[in-house]
Formats: C-alpha cells, sequence, structure tokens
C-alpha cells in the first residue's frame, strides 16, 4: 500500500527534509510509511478490535508519527540535535517572559 494521503506527505516530508534530496526517495519513504501503518492496523485487528471504528481509523498515523519523533535523531549529529534543544528551549523560555 502507497500512502498518498496530504497528511503523510507532509509528516515525511517535515521528518526528511535534511536528508530528501530526490522525489525517488519521498516516494520509498511513503510507500515504507503506508507498509508501516498497514503493518499497525493489523495489529489493531490481530488484538481484536475494529481499525475502521471510530477513534482507531488514525491510530496507525499517530503510531507512525510518534516513532518518527523518538527516531529523530538517528543519523544526525549531536551539535544538529542540541541545536533544535536550545532553539526550543529558548522559544518556550521567551514565551513565557
Amino acid at each position: 500500500m502507497i500512502v498518498s494521503g496530504q497528511k503523510e506527505h507532509q509528516l515525511i516530508e517535515e521528518t526528511f527534509k535534511d536528508q530528501i534530496d530526490h522525489p525517488a526517495v519521498i516516494s520509498k519513504k511513503l510507500e515504507q510509511s503506508g507498509q508501516f501503518m498497514e503493518a499497525v492496523r493489523s495489529l489493531i485487528d490481530l488484538c481484536g478490535d475494529d481499525p475502521d471504528r471510530d477513534g482507531l481509523q488514525e491510530t496507525p498515523y499517530r503510531v507512525l508519527k510518534a516513532f518518527l519523533e523518538y527516531t529523530e535523531g538517528t543519523g544526525k549529529t549531536r551539535n544538529c540535535i542540541w541545536q533544535k534543544h536550545l532553539t526550543s528551549t529558548t522559544t518556550i523560555r521567551s514565551s513565557y517572559s
């Protein structure tokens, strides 16, 4: 299954914006994301629930998004990760000032 949804496409582009330099890479990531979400749907079904019922329809997307966030630092340098952390911390602190 190839994910063609706008939400999934935007998520992939945002997540891999520093690594994607060719449309074929985006296409491959979208295909892999679709396979991942299909596997989550299968797990929901295996557990005895209906992946199409209200409240679970968006779960495969949410799980994909969470995994991408959890593994965000993979392949990045420490300086890149710290810079993002320091930027977000400064933004949070300045918003409370």
